[in-house]
């Protein structure tokens, strides 16, 4: 434990030239003090309870990945509009109709329409699925937790434009069409492996599994620097980017009453207070 007095040790992760995420060499964070840390210098140390130094981890954690969250929305986008630029064609090919008709057949009723599809490989019955979330160990329920937290922050907002969280237990790709409702097709969410999008889909899959791993790990890490601190001064000391994300306490007003306020309490608890009147 006396290590973590001495260095904090996270997992980082960087993408390659090749766009794939690798849990990099783990770095040192050498405490600086901030601003913010220097207000709490100035303020009376108290007790850390477990409720804070959770708050604070998961706050951590999510700030250690959040640099991902715009790279693979940007990859989700891609694969999004090149489904729907694909599909557009191919209703093009079975309609032959001037797309500028088609919001007014379809709000004519003459063309079933959508905006929203889960798409799955061609053969299969399942939708595109990131992951299924499993309860079989102690490492997979907190696997879970971490993915929860990672995909419901808001840095990962982005992502999850693209994604479908399926009561807390299955993400799933979910396309969405930027231009609004356009025809639909019998079959449409069919993915043949040809199209490249599938396979597209299974390294963004793999980039954000790297993401929930290097959490899982940086969170396990930060919570035992967080435990090994008693009071906001240690953990100040210790680690002042966390510090300062803990919650101040609430300055309370050390005035004294007035004299005078304090004399006519004294004096009616003497004498008593008026008489009733009959």
């Amino acid at each position: 434990m006396c290590g973590l007095f001495a260095v904090v040790t996270v997992a980082l992760l960087k993408f390659d030239k090749v766009h794939s995420i690798q849990v990099a060499r783990k770095a040192t964070i050498t405490p600086t003090i901030t601003q913010a840390g220097k207000e709490m210098a100035t303020t009376q140390s108290f007790t850390l309870t477990k409720e804070m130094r959770e708050k604070v981890v998961d706050q951590l954690t999510v700030m250690a990945v959040e640099k991902h969250a715009k790279k693979l929305a940007a990859s989700l986008g891609k694969i999004n509009d090149e489904f729907w630029r694909r599909h557009c064609e191919a209703v093009d090919a079975v309609l032959q109709i001037d797309r500028a008709r088609w919001p007014e057949l379809i709000q004519a009723g003459v063309l079933s329409a959508t905006s929203v599809m889960t798409p799955k490989a061609e053969g299969k019955s399942c939708p595109i699925q990131f992951y299924r979330a499993s309860y079989n160990d102690t490492r997979g329920e907190a696997l879970e937790k971490i993915r929860r937290l990672v995909v419901l922050s808001v840095p990962f907002a982005p992502v999850m434009d693209h994604l479908n969280y399926d009561n807390s237990r299955t993400l799933e790709v979910r396309f969405k069409s930027r231009s609004g409702s356009v025809p639909r097709l019998s079959g449409m969410e069919a993915l043949p492996e040809s199209s490249g999008i599938i396979t597209r889909a299974r390294k963004i899959q793999a980039d954000l599994a790297a993401v929930f791993e290097a959490a899982l790990e940086f969170h396990q890490q930060a919570a035992d620097v967080l435990n090994s601190c008693r009071t906001s001064r240690q953990l100040l000391d210790l680690f002042p980017e966390a510090a300062k994300l803990l919650p101040q306490p609430v300055k309370r007003n050390t005035d004294l009453a007035p004299a005078e306020l304090v004399s006519s309490v004294r004096g009616m608890l003497k004498t008593g207070v008026p008489d009733l009147e009959a």
